[in-house]
């Protein structure tokens, strides 16, 4: 069983090192956004669209895997690693030739390029899953994250030069290569496992049934996740998709920093508690009121300062970007709450009960891009958001079956602090502090949304307020 000391550290890790991850990548990408288009930005997204997808192909859920299962051998790791390393060479290699084919289908010649050059990312993925697996199952996220940190400073760092230089695209294209590059050489270095030449097929066998539907589900999810940009760019334009592309970017940066560390973090934990159903079921309404307390914090800040940010961070010409991050800032708890939801279905082991409700939610995800077709772009925002809070609520009626914990408990967590969040907005709103400065009307604005959130939490929630701040002391 893991102990306090050791889960309190690796969150701190985790959470220290991915906000300075994050802010090295989302400093970088200030910096590119004032020196090249929304439409190079957008011809990379797609293509970084598609590699997404591939790499969870390359792992087939074999990482989950190794993660939840307790009696992982040695032989074990080293077969995953030789049918991984197989898997993302067939799919780099597949990628490189069909890359042609899909700039076509786009209409977009310079896609050739910039997929055949970032198509050896897959299979540069597959060369570092099992140690990840091995360090995340060990609650080792210093050496994660430092390798995560150095990694994107150095291909941040590159970009620019390359950008300043002139490269244009190729700019994006060797940013995201040398990340992917030096974090795989990090990994290799910061890590004690080494694969032998073992390989067998029980191991596979072993973890096949647990991992299959982990790969289904998690290709499935990608594939409709990333259909954003795919559909986007094919319906409407490059540019569009590269005002989307910023403001997505800036959702996963508070996206990541409300609950990255968290999920990363407890499914391990919850896996090392998943045969005593108290205390997992303990630990599981704790973090869930921990992340609906952050996340919808979070997005009324961002809410407010969205635009000031996005000005001020990259130039009056990605204006069109403030509408879009204001929008999805309203589904920000939806995010880290399904992702935390699923989490504990897995680490349970309930990988092929989360595949095939998975394939509900995604269902109900598709009729966002029917309606991007008939009604247009925005329309396609809101009906994302909507449906986000529907599969929310579904997902709150599958756990509460597995777990045996009241649908109406888990419930209570969104609806009480969306409340608290659409109150606090209301504040604002009757306010109406009249100030001509941008900058300044979102500092004041934001800060008394803070103190309203906060203290209308406190009263109302004081027990979870109270749990959160003991765990930021323990952490800090």
């Amino acid at each position: 069983m893991l102990k306090k000391n050791k889960i309190i550290t690796a969150f701190r890790w985790d959470m220290g090192g991915s906000a300075l991850g994050y802010g090295v990548e989302f400093i970088a990408t200030i910096i590119l956004a004032r020196l090249l288009t929304p439409e190079e930005f957008g011809v990379v997204a797609m293509a970084m669209a598609l590699i997404a997808i591939l790499n969870i192909l390359t792992d087939f859920g074999f990482k989950q895997a190794l993660i939840q299962d307790q009696d992982v051998t040695d032989n074990d790791y080293s077969s995953i690693f030789l049918l991984n390393f197989l898997i993302g060479f067939f799919l780099s290699l597949s990628f490189f030739l069909l890359a042609p084919f899909i700039a076509k289908f786009y209409e977009m010649p310079i896609l050739t390029n910039v997929i055949q050059w970032l198509s050896i990312i897959p299979f540069l993925h597959s060369l570092s899953l099992v140690q990840i697996a091995i360090l995340s199952k060990d609650l080792d996220f210093k050496r994660l994250n430092i390798r995560l940190i150095i990694s994107r400073l150095i291909g941040g760092s590159i970009g620019i030069y390359l950008a300043i230089k002139g490269y244009g695209i190729y700019a994006l294209v060797w940013q995201q290569l040398i990340i992917v590059i030096i974090s795989t050489i990090l990994i290799w270095y910061l890590s004690n496992w080494r694969p032998t030449k073992v390989f067998q097929r029980t191991s596979i066998k072993k973890l096949f049934g647990f991992s299959f539907y982990i790969f289904l589900s998690q290709s499935t999810n990608q594939i409709i996740l990333r259909l954003d940009e795919l559909i986007i760019g094919k319906l409407f334009s490059a540019a569009t998709l590269g005002f989307f592309g910023r403001s997505n970017s800036m959702f996963d940066v508070v996206k990541g920093l409300s609950s990255k560390s968290i999920n990363s973090v407890f499914f391990p934990v919850l896996s090392s508690i998943q045969g005593d159903n108290q205390r997992f079921n303990t630990t599981f309404l704790e973090v869930y009121g921990i992340i609906s307390f952050v996340s919808f914090l979070l997005a009324g800040v961002f809410i407010l300062t969205g635009e000031a940010l996005i000005i001020s961070l990259y130039g009056i010409q990605w204006q069109e970007s403030v509408e879009i991050f204001n929008i999805l800032m309203f589904k920000l708890f939806t995010f880290p709450a399904s992702s935390f939801l699923i989490t504990a279905l897995l680490a349970r082991g309930y990988s092929k009960v989360n595949f095939y409700h998975g394939l509900v939610r995604k269902g109900m995800k598709l009729i966002a891009f029917v309606i991007a077709y008939l009604y247009g772009f925005k329309a396609f925002l809101i009906a994302s958001v909507v449906l986000s809070y529907i599969s929310i609520i579904y997902n709150n009626i599958i756990n509460s079956y597995y777990f045996n914990i009241c649908v109406w408990t888990q419930l209570f967590e969104l609806i009480s602090f969306s409340i608290i969040f659409a109150v606090s907005l209301l504040v604002i709103f009757l306010l109406k502090i009249p100030m001509e400065n941008l900058y300044f009307s979102a500092l004041i604005n934001s800060t008394i949304f803070f103190i309203v959130y906060v203290t209308i939490s406190f009263f109302f929630r004081k027990p979870m307020v109270l749990k959160l701040m003991n765990y930021a002391k323990a952490a800090f």
